[in-house]
C-alpha cells in the first residue's frame, strides 16, 4: 500500500519552520509556510540591534548545511544567523514555498473535509482573507511571541519609564541614565552588556523588564544557567560597572 502524501501547512518561517519544510519536501510531501513578518528568520528577524546568540555555531547550525567553520566556535550575531538561514533556504529550494506578510488568523476543521484543516490567512498588505486546506498543520511560531510583563507594587507611581525588552532596540536610548534591568536570562544578560557598554549605569530613571518564570521562581540568572557562555554579561560585570542585585520586590520613585 502506497503511503499517503500529506499536504502540510507550516506557521512560522523561523529555523524550525524551515527545517520542517525542507524535511517534508525531501519525503515528497507538499507544503507551504506562512510568515507574518516580511522575511524569514523568526525571532532573529524581530530582535534588537546588536543581538547576539548565546549558543555557538556548533549548536545552531544544521548537519546538512555548514559554513565549514566548526573548528572556530563563535556566537553569531542575529543578522549573521538570518543570513545563514537564508542560505539554507536557497540551498534546498525552500524560498518558493515561503509566504511573507501573511498572518494566520485562525485554524479550524474543514466542514467539507472533516479530516482536514483550514488556515484562514490575512494578507497584511491588503487585508484580504484567504482559506487554505491541509492534511496536517505544523506550528513553528516559537515561545517568545507574547511578552510576559509582570506587575510590582509601587510601579504605578514610578516617574521614570518602564519598558519591556520586546520593544528594546538600541542601548543609545539608555545612554547616561540609571537603568535597572529585571531578569538576566539570555536576552536580559545580553542587553545588560550593551546598556552598560553605552555608559549607562546598569543599576533608576528607567526600568527595562526581561523576565522568565525560571528567573523568578528559581532565583536563577545567566551565570547559574549558562555558566560564562554569555560573555556580554561577564564583560558588563567586570569592565562596565554593572551590579547584580537580589530579586526586585517593589518599585518606588
Amino acid at each position: 500500500m502506497t503511503p499517503k502524501k500529506w499536504h502540510v501547512g507550516i506557521i512560522g518561517a523561523g529555523a524550525s519552520g524551515l527545517v520542517n519544510l525542507k524535511s517534508l519536501l525531501e519525503k515528497n510531501f507538499t507544503g507551504e509556510c506562512w510568515e507574518m513578518q516580511g522575511d524569514l528568520g523568526g525571532v532573529y528577524l524581530s530582535t534588537y540591534q546588536q543581538a547576539q546568540l548565546t549558543t555557538s555555531n556548533l549548536s545552531v547550525t544544521f548537519s546538512d548545511y555548514s559554513y565549514g567553520d566548526e573548528s572556530n566556535p563563535r556566537m553569531y550575531m542575529a543578522n549573521e544567523y538570518r543570513e545563514y538561514l537564508r542560505g539554507y533556504s536557497e540551498q534546498y529550494g525552500l524560498t518558493p514555498f515561503l509566504h511573507f506578510k501573511k498572518k494566520v488568523q485562525k485554524v479550524e476543521k474543514s466542514a467539507e473535509q472533516p479530516e482536514k484543516f483550514n488556515l484562514i490567512v490575512e494578507c497584511l498588505q491588503t487585508g484580504k482573507l484567504t482559506t487554505h486546506t491541509y492534511d496536517k498543520i505544523i506550528v513553528c511560531t516559537g515561545a517568545n511571541t507574547t511578552p510576559a510583563i509582570p506587575v510590582w507594587p509601587g510601579q504605578e507611581t514610578f516617574k521614570g519609564k518602564i519598558v519591556h525588552s520586546s520593544v528594546y532596540d538600541s542601548p543609545e536610548d539608555f545612554r547616561g541614565k540609571r537603568v535597572c534591568l529585571i531578569g538576566v536570562g539570555e536576552s536580559g544578560s545580553d542587553i545588560a552588556g550593551l546598556v552598560a557598554k553605552a555608559k549607562a549605569e546598569a543599576v533608576g530613571d528607567e526600568v527595562l523588564i526581561k523576565t522568565s518564570i525560571m528567573n523568578r521562581s528559581q532565583g536563577s540568572h545567566a551565570f547559574t544557567i549558562f555558566g560564562t557562555k554569555n560573555n556580554s554579561f561577564v564583560k558588563a560585570m567586570v569592565f562596565d560597572g554593572m551590579e547584580l542585585k537580589p530579586s526586585l520586590e517593589r518599585i518606588e520613585g
